[in-house]
């Protein structure tokens, strides 16, 4: 921690992470490269990150090299957007019911087996049976309510959660994600720049991203913003997230894809409406163009060693990888 600065900057480190300890804030600075320190909520942990992104960094406690999956706080219990919110919301509600019915399964078998034991011979044994209204009732009526319920709940949530149902709002940002090995790449067609393993987002606006692949069938996945989907060479398909406070939360491929499947991991950066602004303008003037020839060094199976931003992008660079691995060119939006 001390080659973060004197003592003066060992103050500020201090300070940042005693507020991000006790708020579990995340409020990233500059985005681009790391430019300046962040502090990122780890659960319980608070990570503080150096200009570089792989050095060794302080966190809580522990060492840390950006991309450790030592992060407690990364899922969708830490909530950061309404989708991911209300996928907890789901969670909980079907952890209740699964008490409900596993409760008294647990509760009577050892009950049962205890009372009904061979060594019991006070109570007499009667294998005659009789019909009992009530007996039925509360063998089928309980029963079927809760497959019922839980049918109209996974249907509503069905719905209400579809990755390629529009959030509403303000228009959505366009994105389109390219899912490559082992590397993702982000493209912002309505302001013609792009980056490689940074998402970066405003808060409070939706966000619309088409996803293929220019390799193998790969996952993205962002826990505290939204679920899974696929992306897969030849076809499109979508994902609709929102963030609804400033952050960098944890971005990854689910799907094995080779040696650098681990490293495959990217962050989504949520910055306030003006802040998002300011990395448009910075990206735009990064003179770094997303040409051919840095579009076929990208291909090539490698794990970049930190996010980097380009300043304008080959005109329908997202259609042309879908036509060379399609079926000559047809294009498929799958569902």
């Amino acid at each position: 921690m001390a080659a973060a600065g004197g003592e003066a900057d060992l103050v500020d480190v201090a300070e940042l992470v005693l507020t991000g300890m006790q708020q579990g804030v995340s409020t990233p600075d500059r985005m681009l490269g790391y430019a300046a320190p962040g502090i990122q909520c780890e659960g319980y942990l608070t990570s503080y990150w150096l200009s570089a992104p792989d050095e060794t960094a302080f966190s809580g406690a522990v060492g840390k090299v950006k991309g450790d999956d030592n992060d407690t706080c990364n899922g969708f219990v830490n909530a950061a957007g309404p989708v991911a919110a209300d996928q907890r919301h789901l969670f909980v509600v079907l952890a209740c019911v699964l008490v409900f019915v596993a409760g008294p399964v647990l509760l009577l078998v050892p009950l049962f087996a205890w009372h009904y034991r061979l060594s019991n011979t006070r109570h007499a044994y009667r294998p005659n049976w009789s019909f009992s209204w009530p007996v039925e009732a509360l063998i089928w009526i309980p029963p079927t309510a809760i497959v019922v319920g839980l049918a109209v709940l996974l249907w509503h949530h069905t719905i209400r959660d579809d990755p390629y149902r529009p959030l509403p709002g303000r228009s959505p940002v366009e994105v389109q994600a390219i899912a490559l090995d082992w590397k993702w790449v982000f493209i912002y067609p309505g302001q013609g720049v792009a980056s490689v393993d940074r998402l970066t987002i405003p808060v409070g606006r939706p966000v619309r991203i088409r996803l293929t692949s220019g390799t193998v069938m790969q996952s993205l996945m962002i826990p505290q913003l939204a679920g899974q989907v696929y992306a897969m060479a030849g076809m499109t398909t979508q994902l609709h997230i929102m963030a609804s406070r400033p952050g960098t939360f944890r971005g990854a491929n689910t799907q094995y894809n080779g040696d650098g499947f681990a490293h495959q991991r990217f962050d989504v950066v949520a910055l306030p409406a003006g802040a998002y602004d300011r990395w448009l303008t910075q990206a735009r003037a990064a003179d770094r163009p997303l040409d051919a020839a840095t579009w076929r060094r990208l291909s090539a199976r490698s794990v970049i060693a930190q996010p980097v931003v380009f300043s304008s992008v080959t005109p329908k660079l997202f259609d042309r990888v879908i036509a060379q691995a399609g079926d000559h060119g047809h294009r498929k939006d799958h569902r």
